[in-house]
């Protein structure tokens, strides 16, 4: 009888085998992924990775021993399958965190969409199932071997963390401050230039509530001249607002972070203020503009905005729960991400959510307006980024903060309502300061809002997307008088900066135009851009980015045009034959001008136009003739389509297709035209028409394309 108890024991994992295995797993739940994280997003962080470590650690720590105990809690020979469990879910936790990661969105306010990676409900449910019966099945074996796998692994995850230490200290050049300088709230006895960009803010939205209250409009923004026909830059901040400070707008044609290296740095109006003897102040939404702007101070608004350490306390959670989201498999992501609430973050505040960017900055901006003072000589430019109508919506009329509530237009201009209350309590404090009436005050959005996906115009944009495009832009030039004036002069956000350079005095060479000399009724040509980011930022570009010319009076689809394309490096376009609608087709089309992909009766696909212009990328060979085969039909309710094929714009001959079935038809491109490494072909219909009981849009179907060189 002894001596099987002595066997018996013998069969049972020691202790600091589970010690090994359990910390494995947390290393690699709360050190190493979120290490892995920070490092992707760093520009997105006001605290270094090394000062929240020890929190993450902590978590670390707190994980292995609980491993480790309910292993040891197990009685008898089930702690060998116990040990077998930990070490499972430790290395099917890394292989999804490092090579089944799916891509749910952008953490930009809007709600995650799970729907575009639903096939890996499947994958992953496989993959975990199989992995944890495989180590129950082969429990013995593993038994002898998991110490010492678990050892080695878990030191290389260790040793692999980069020893930066010299940027752990906020205020260093790597990380911000998370405490305002004093000097951003001072204001100049002199000349006074203040760009407030109110995140998200359509000027639709703007002219509604002006409408709504003309009399306190005309108080609050005397002197203010609305220009409704504004279009932005890009559908976001970080790509608007670099052109808002005067430099080109990013067209994929160099890596990003380059990029907003050289326009905040060489093209921005910052640097040419700061050498005319300007004080530049920045109050940032982001990290990432006062690490890479021009600026006399910079300050990053904190989330929360409370003091330095719970700002550090949540960065460490929401660091957490993302590494939690990143390595569990589909099955459990959702229950992580508890609709936006997130799983450790919600337990560290009393409501239950997370401190976002638009509820830290209103409390940012509250005692901004109570601290701005008069207090140097130098003349001073203040950058200032409220949150305005960014989701997630918590904020309600009277910027009280409130439960997240659902993406929709009336809680948008809900939170809408409390920005404009801020601002109103800013301007009525220049007033009171003395500096309004003598100051230039430009008061935009950085982008518009999205609401609605109905199909506009003839390029595949939305009604989503073009309220995106439509950001506010109301400007009071010094010594401005009465109450708010309107202009539909086309007006773009690129004209900002030049607007300052004039006022200040400045020679500079900026796109854009000041908008002083903007006259209604001008037949000007904006540029506006989209681009896609599915699959992260290959090579350091976006995916693509697609760029627009824009006429007077934005809002009719028959003012935009498209343009080019630019994708990145990384991305192929290289093959010969493309059938639409089959897997890996859509960056040929990209949905330019296309509807999404349909099946015909006899089971082949094919994409419809949505419009009269619909556009097809390829590499073709540069410098080459090339023989082009598309195959096309028309709709059987459809009269005969003449079909215009351009080349990157340029006409070059035109098709007459009215057959119900799809036949194929022949067009030669001469070589001279191929000059980009990525060719947009454009079908333009002469005669689209609409039926409406079918609820089409257009006429023309395009099933395959496909080119061959001619060779000489």
């Amino acid at each position: 009888m002894q001596s099987s108890e002595v066997r018996g024991t013998e069969q049972q994992p020691k202790a600091t085998h589970a010690l090994l295995v359990s910390a494995l797993l947390a290393v690699n739940l709360a050190i190493v992924g979120p290490r892995t994280l920070y490092a992707a997003n760093s520009t997105e962080y006001g605290a270094s990775y090394w000062s929240v470590f020890w929190l993450l650690a902590s978590a670390a720590l707190g994980l292995t021993v609980v491993f480790a105990a309910l292993q040891w809690l197990v009685p008898g020979r089930g702690r060998s399958r116990a040990l077998a469990f930990v070490f499972s879910l430790a290395v099917l936790a890394w292989l999804q965190g490092n090579w089944l990661v799916g891509n749910f969105g952008l953490l930009d306010g809007n709600e995650l969409d799970f729907s575009v990676e639903a096939s890996a409900r499947v994958r992953d449910a496989l993959l975990w199932i199989s992995g944890i019966v495989a180590a129950q099945v082969f429990h013995r074996a593993l038994r002898a071997r998991v110490a010492t796998i678990a050892g080695i692994f878990l030191a290389l995850q260790l040793v692999a963390l980069p020893l930066d230490w010299n940027a752990a200290d906020e205020g260093s050049a790597a990380v911000p401050a998370l405490v305002a300088d004093d000097e951003i709230f001072e204001f100049s006895t002199g000349t006074n230039i203040v760009l407030l960009i109110i995140d998200t803010v359509t000027s639709d939205t703007f002219a509604q509530f002006a409408d709504r209250d003309p009399e306190s409009y005309d108080a609050v923004f005397s002197g203010f001249e609305f220009f409704s026909d504004t279009t932005g830059a890009f559908p976001s901040t970080q790509y608007s607002l670099p052109v808002m400070l005067g430099a080109p707008a990013y067209d994929n044609r160099m890596p990003i972070d380059d990029y907003m290296t050289a326009s905040l740095q060489r093209d921005a109006i910052t640097g040419s203020l700061m050498e005319a003897g300007f004080k530049v102040d920045w109050v940032s939404a982001w990290p990432l503009f006062c690490l890479k702007g021009r600026y006399s101070n910079c300050f990053a608004i904190p989330r929360p905005y409370e003091s330095p350490d719970l700002y550090r306390l949540q960065m460490a959670a929401q660091l957490f729960d993302l590494s939690l989201f990143r390595h569990a498999p589909y099955g459990i992501k959702q229950a992580i991400y508890r609709d936006g609430g997130w799983l450790a973050q919600s337990a560290l505040w009393r409501e239950g959510e997370a401190p976002v960017f638009v509820s830290s900055a209103a409390a940012f901006f509250d005692e901004f307006s109570a601290r701005i003072r008069i207090g140097r000589d130098a003349p001073t430019f203040k950058i200032l980024h409220a949150g305005g109508g960014h989701g997630p919506f918590v904020l309600d009329a009277d910027c009280n903060k409130v439960p997240s509530r659902p993406y929709s237009r009336a809680n948008y201009e809900e939170q809408m309502r409390c920005s404009m209350k801020q601002t109103q309590a800013l301007l009525d404090r220049l007033r009171a300061l003395g500096v309004y009436g003598r100051s230039l005050i430009v008061v935009a959005g950085d982008h518009g809002a999205s609401f609605g996906a109905r199909a506009f115009g003839s390029h595949g944009l939305t009604a989503a997307r073009l309220s995106r495009s439509r950001p506010l832009l109301a400007i009071k030039w010094p010594g401005g008088e009465g109450g708010l004036h309107r202009s539909s002069a086309p007006a773009s956000l690129e004209d900002i900066a030049p607007t300052i350079a004039a006022v200040a005095g400045i020679d500079a060479d900026l796109p854009g135009r000041d908008l002083a000399q903007l006259t209604r009724g001008e037949k000007r040509r904006r540029s506006y851009g989209l681009y896609v980011l599915r699959k992260g930022k290959p090579g350091g570009y976006l995916e693509r980015v697609e760029r627009y010319a824009v006429g007077p009076e934005s809002r009719r689809p028959g003012s935009w045009m498209f343009h080019e394309v630019v994708f990145s490096p990384e991305v192929s376009l290289d093959a010969r034959e493309i059938t639409a609608g089959e897997p890996g087709a859509d960056g040929y089309f990209s949905y330019l001008g296309w509807a999404g992909p349909l099946r015909d009766v006899d089971g082949s696909t094919f994409v419809p136009a949505n419009g009269p212009v619909a556009t097809v990328f390829a590499e073709l060979p540069i410098g080459v003739p090339v023989e082009l085969d598309v195959r096309l039909r028309v709709r059987p309710w459809a009269l005969p389509q003449r079909l215009e094929i351009a080349v990157d714009g340029i006409a070059v001959e035109e098709l007459r297709v009215e057959h119900a079935n799809f036949t194929w038809h022949t067009i030669e491109i001469p070589g001279r035209l191929v000059r980009e490494r990525v060719t947009a072909i454009g079908f333009r219909a002469a005669n689209t028409q609409t039926a409406e009981a079918r609820g089409a849009v257009s006429a023309f179907d395009l099933a395959r394309i496909r080119w061959r060189p001619l060779l000489p």
